[in-house]
């Protein structure tokens, strides 16, 4: 018997691994960046856009 290779296939192939990891930094980076966008946005009082003073 030869194993379990032939359920599973070859997987997605030796290029997959490039794909995934620059997706999970722009991934990170774009969540990041988000967070600093937020804190800042906030902190420094420019929800108060809108409204008449």
């Amino acid at each position: 018997m030869g194993g379990f290779g032939w359920q599973y296939g070859q997987g997605a192939g030796p290029g997959w691994w490039v794909v995934m990891a620059i997706f999970m930094i722009v991934f990170w980076t774009v969540l990041v960046m988000g967070v600093v966008y937020s804190v800042r946005h906030f902190r420094d009082g420019h929800y108060h856009h809108d409204r008449p003073s």
